[in-house]
Protein backbone atom coordinates (compact mmCIF):
# COMPACT_ATOMS: atom_id res chain seq x y z
CA UNK A 1 0.00 0.00 0.00
CA UNK A 2 2.77 2.42 0.92
CA UNK A 3 4.59 1.57 -2.30
CA UNK A 4 1.50 2.34 -4.40
CA UNK A 5 0.97 5.61 -2.54
CA UNK A 6 4.59 6.61 -3.15
CA UNK A 7 4.30 5.81 -6.87
CA UNK A 8 1.05 7.77 -7.12
CA UNK A 9 2.63 10.72 -5.30
CA UNK A 10 5.63 10.68 -7.66
CA UNK A 11 3.34 10.59 -10.71
CA UNK A 12 1.21 13.47 -9.39
CA UNK A 13 4.30 15.49 -8.50
CA UNK A 14 5.79 14.88 -11.93
CA UNK A 15 2.54 15.92 -13.59
CA UNK A 16 2.39 19.14 -11.53
CA UNK A 17 6.00 19.94 -12.38
CA UNK A 18 5.23 19.40 -16.07
CA UNK A 19 2.11 21.61 -15.93
CA UNK A 20 4.06 24.40 -14.25
CA UNK A 21 7.41 24.12 -16.03
CA UNK A 22 6.46 23.19 -19.61
CA UNK A 23 5.59 26.17 -21.81
CA UNK A 24 2.74 26.82 -24.22
CA UNK A 25 3.26 29.43 -26.95
CA UNK A 26 0.22 31.31 -28.20
CA UNK A 27 0.04 33.94 -30.96
CA UNK A 28 -2.78 36.27 -31.89
CA UNK A 29 -2.79 38.63 -34.87
CA UNK A 30 -4.59 41.94 -35.27
CA UNK A 31 -4.88 44.08 -38.37
CA UNK A 32 -5.19 47.79 -38.91
CA UNK A 33 -5.19 49.87 -42.02
CA UNK A 34 -5.68 53.09 -43.90
CA UNK A 35 -7.94 53.39 -46.93
CA UNK A 36 -7.33 56.00 -49.66
CA UNK A 37 -9.55 56.32 -52.71
CA UNK A 38 -10.23 58.59 -55.66
CA UNK A 39 -12.34 58.40 -58.81
CA UNK A 40 -10.50 55.53 -60.53
CA UNK A 41 -8.78 53.53 -57.78
CA UNK A 42 -8.62 52.67 -54.09
CA UNK A 43 -5.54 51.82 -52.02
CA UNK A 44 -5.73 49.86 -48.79
CA UNK A 45 -2.56 50.02 -46.67
CA UNK A 46 -2.61 47.21 -44.11
CA UNK A 47 -0.40 46.47 -41.10
CA UNK A 48 -0.64 43.18 -39.19
CA UNK A 49 0.62 43.05 -35.60
CA UNK A 50 1.37 39.77 -33.82
CA UNK A 51 0.97 39.42 -30.04
CA UNK A 52 2.53 36.49 -28.22
CA UNK A 53 2.08 34.86 -24.82
CA UNK A 54 4.39 32.36 -23.12
CA UNK A 55 2.68 30.47 -20.31
CA UNK A 56 2.67 27.18 -18.50
CA UNK A 57 0.17 24.45 -19.34
CA UNK A 58 -1.53 25.18 -16.04
CA UNK A 59 -1.93 28.86 -16.92
CA UNK A 60 -3.13 27.90 -20.38
CA UNK A 61 -5.79 25.60 -18.91
CA UNK A 62 -6.98 28.30 -16.51
CA UNK A 63 -6.94 31.13 -19.07
CA UNK A 64 -10.60 30.78 -20.20
CA UNK A 65 -11.75 30.94 -16.59
CA UNK A 66 -9.61 33.99 -15.87
CA UNK A 67 -10.87 35.75 -19.00
CA UNK A 68 -14.49 35.07 -17.99
CA UNK A 69 -13.70 36.74 -14.65
CA UNK A 70 -12.46 39.88 -16.42
CA UNK A 71 -8.73 39.26 -16.24
CA UNK A 72 -6.97 40.39 -19.42
CA UNK A 73 -3.46 39.05 -19.80
CA UNK A 74 -1.03 41.51 -21.41
CA UNK A 75 1.09 40.06 -24.22
CA UNK A 76 4.65 38.97 -23.47
CA UNK A 77 5.80 39.96 -26.95
CA UNK A 78 4.46 42.16 -29.72
CA UNK A 79 5.73 42.95 -33.20
CA UNK A 80 4.47 44.36 -36.46
CA UNK A 81 4.82 41.21 -38.53
CA UNK A 82 3.42 42.13 -41.92
CA UNK A 83 2.46 44.99 -44.16
CA UNK A 84 0.84 45.01 -47.55
CA UNK A 85 -0.93 47.27 -50.01
CA UNK A 86 -4.03 46.31 -51.98
CA UNK A 87 -4.85 48.34 -55.08
CA UNK A 88 -8.41 48.14 -56.40
CA UNK A 89 -9.87 49.41 -59.67
CA UNK A 90 -13.17 48.72 -61.39
CA UNK A 91 -11.46 45.93 -63.38
CA UNK A 92 -9.15 44.08 -61.02
CA UNK A 93 -7.03 44.23 -57.87
CA UNK A 94 -3.39 43.61 -56.96
CA UNK A 95 -1.67 42.94 -53.67
CA UNK A 96 1.81 44.21 -52.88
CA UNK A 97 3.59 42.64 -49.91
CA UNK A 98 6.34 44.78 -48.38
CA UNK A 99 8.14 41.86 -46.72
CA UNK A 100 7.52 42.64 -43.06
CA UNK A 101 8.32 46.35 -43.21
CA UNK A 102 5.77 48.30 -41.19
CA UNK A 103 5.10 52.01 -41.38
CA UNK A 104 1.89 52.97 -39.60
CA UNK A 105 1.67 56.63 -40.67
CA UNK A 106 0.43 57.78 -44.07
CA UNK A 107 0.16 61.35 -45.27
CA UNK A 108 -0.98 63.02 -48.46
CA UNK A 109 1.17 65.70 -50.07
CA UNK A 110 0.66 67.20 -53.52
CA UNK A 111 -1.41 64.24 -54.69
CA UNK A 112 1.07 61.59 -53.55
CA UNK A 113 0.82 59.23 -50.56
CA UNK A 114 3.80 59.02 -48.23
CA UNK A 115 4.68 56.96 -45.19
CA UNK A 116 7.39 57.18 -42.54
CA UNK A 117 8.07 59.87 -39.98
CA UNK A 118 6.31 63.08 -41.08
CA UNK A 119 7.57 65.16 -38.13
CA UNK A 120 11.18 64.44 -39.14
CA UNK A 121 10.36 64.74 -42.86
CA UNK A 122 11.72 61.21 -43.39
CA UNK A 123 9.19 59.94 -45.88
CA UNK A 124 8.79 57.24 -48.51
CA UNK A 125 6.49 57.74 -51.50
CA UNK A 126 4.08 55.14 -52.78
CA UNK A 127 5.01 54.71 -56.47
CA UNK A 128 2.24 52.37 -57.52
CA UNK A 129 4.26 49.19 -56.99
CA UNK A 130 6.24 49.96 -53.82
CA UNK A 131 7.77 52.65 -51.63
CA UNK A 132 10.75 54.80 -52.57
CA UNK A 133 12.51 57.55 -50.58
CA UNK A 134 10.98 60.94 -51.16
CA UNK A 135 13.48 63.31 -52.75
CA UNK A 136 14.28 66.78 -51.45
CA UNK A 137 12.61 68.21 -54.55
CA UNK A 138 9.42 66.20 -54.00
CA UNK A 139 9.24 67.09 -50.31
CA UNK A 140 10.03 70.77 -50.70
CA UNK A 141 7.25 72.69 -48.97
CA UNK A 142 6.00 69.67 -46.97
CA UNK A 143 4.35 70.86 -43.75
CA UNK A 144 4.00 68.15 -41.02
CA UNK A 145 1.45 70.23 -39.12
CA UNK A 146 -0.77 70.62 -42.19
CA UNK A 147 -0.51 66.91 -42.92
CA UNK A 148 -1.51 66.09 -39.33
CA UNK A 149 -4.44 68.53 -39.46
CA UNK A 150 -6.33 66.22 -41.82
CA UNK A 151 -6.77 63.78 -38.92
CA UNK A 152 -8.05 60.23 -39.40
CA UNK A 153 -10.36 61.03 -42.29
CA UNK A 154 -10.86 63.58 -45.03
CA UNK A 155 -12.69 63.95 -48.32
CA UNK A 156 -11.54 65.23 -51.72
CA UNK A 157 -8.07 66.57 -50.91
CA UNK A 158 -6.08 66.68 -54.16
CA UNK A 159 -8.70 64.26 -55.46
CA UNK A 160 -8.16 61.75 -52.64
CA UNK A 161 -10.36 60.75 -49.69
CA UNK A 162 -9.12 58.80 -46.65
CA UNK A 163 -10.34 56.74 -43.69
CA UNK A 164 -8.14 55.25 -40.97
CA UNK A 165 -9.60 51.98 -39.71
CA UNK A 166 -9.09 49.06 -37.37
CA UNK A 167 -9.73 46.22 -39.79
CA UNK A 168 -11.16 43.91 -37.16
CA UNK A 169 -14.26 46.11 -37.00
CA UNK A 170 -14.66 47.14 -40.62
CA UNK A 171 -15.97 45.32 -43.69
CA UNK A 172 -14.80 46.34 -47.14
CA UNK A 173 -17.38 45.41 -49.82
CA UNK A 174 -15.97 45.06 -53.32
CA UNK A 175 -17.79 44.40 -56.59
CA UNK A 176 -15.76 43.51 -59.69
CA UNK A 177 -17.37 42.30 -62.88
CA UNK A 178 -20.78 42.24 -61.22
CA UNK A 179 -19.61 39.89 -58.45
CA UNK A 180 -18.98 40.73 -54.81
CA UNK A 181 -15.59 39.56 -53.57
CA UNK A 182 -13.74 39.53 -50.30
CA UNK A 183 -10.70 41.78 -50.59
CA UNK A 184 -8.73 40.49 -47.63
CA UNK A 185 -9.32 38.76 -44.32
CA UNK A 186 -7.38 37.97 -41.18
CA UNK A 187 -7.99 35.26 -38.60
CA UNK A 188 -7.61 37.12 -35.29
CA UNK A 189 -8.29 34.09 -33.10
CA UNK A 190 -5.41 33.05 -30.80
CA UNK A 191 -3.63 29.85 -31.85
CA UNK A 192 -0.81 27.72 -30.50
CA UNK A 193 2.55 27.56 -32.22
CA UNK A 194 5.78 25.71 -31.58
CA UNK A 195 8.63 27.29 -29.65
CA UNK A 196 10.67 27.52 -32.86
CA UNK A 197 7.82 29.29 -34.70
CA UNK A 198 7.34 31.68 -31.79
CA UNK A 199 11.03 32.60 -31.60
CA UNK A 200 11.23 33.00 -35.36
CA UNK A 201 8.34 35.47 -35.29
CA UNK A 202 9.47 37.59 -32.35
CA UNK A 203 13.27 37.47 -32.55
CA UNK A 204 13.92 37.65 -36.29
CA UNK A 205 16.20 40.56 -37.16
CA UNK A 206 13.83 41.39 -40.03
CA UNK A 207 11.14 42.30 -37.49
CA UNK A 208 13.42 44.91 -35.91
CA UNK A 209 13.89 46.82 -39.13
CA UNK A 210 12.01 49.90 -40.15
CA UNK A 211 11.21 51.01 -43.64
CA UNK A 212 13.36 54.09 -43.13
CA UNK A 213 16.51 52.10 -42.34
CA UNK A 214 16.10 49.44 -45.00
CA UNK A 215 14.47 50.17 -48.38
CA UNK A 216 11.31 48.04 -48.54
CA UNK A 217 10.82 45.83 -51.56
CA UNK A 218 7.33 45.01 -52.82
CA UNK A 219 6.18 41.74 -54.34
CA UNK A 220 3.02 42.13 -56.39
CA UNK A 221 0.48 39.28 -56.47
CA UNK A 222 -2.81 38.91 -58.30
CA UNK A 223 -5.90 37.48 -56.53
CA UNK A 224 -4.83 34.07 -57.90
CA UNK A 225 -1.48 34.52 -56.08
CA UNK A 226 0.42 34.89 -59.35
CA UNK A 227 3.14 37.53 -59.92
CA UNK A 228 1.94 40.67 -61.65
CA UNK A 229 3.01 41.02 -65.23
CA UNK A 230 6.15 43.11 -65.76
CA UNK A 231 4.76 45.29 -68.50
CA UNK A 232 4.38 49.00 -69.14
CA UNK A 233 1.33 48.92 -66.92
CA UNK A 234 2.61 47.48 -63.60
CA UNK A 235 -0.91 46.93 -62.32
CA UNK A 236 -2.11 44.56 -65.03
CA UNK A 237 -2.17 40.93 -63.94
CA UNK A 238 -1.09 37.91 -65.97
Amino acid sequence: MLRKFAITLIIVAGLLIFLVAAKVYVVRKKGGGTLYWKSDEALLFIEVSSFGARMSYLQYALEPLLVSMGHVRPPDDAVCSDSLVIRITDKDRQRYTTNGYCFGHYVLFEGNIYTGQPAQRKLWKWTGIGFEPGTDKELRGFDPMKAASYGFQFDDVDGWSMRDYALGHVTYPLTLGGRSRRIWSLDERPHRVTKAEYERLFTSSDRERTGLDHPPSSDCKTPENKPCAKAENPYRAN
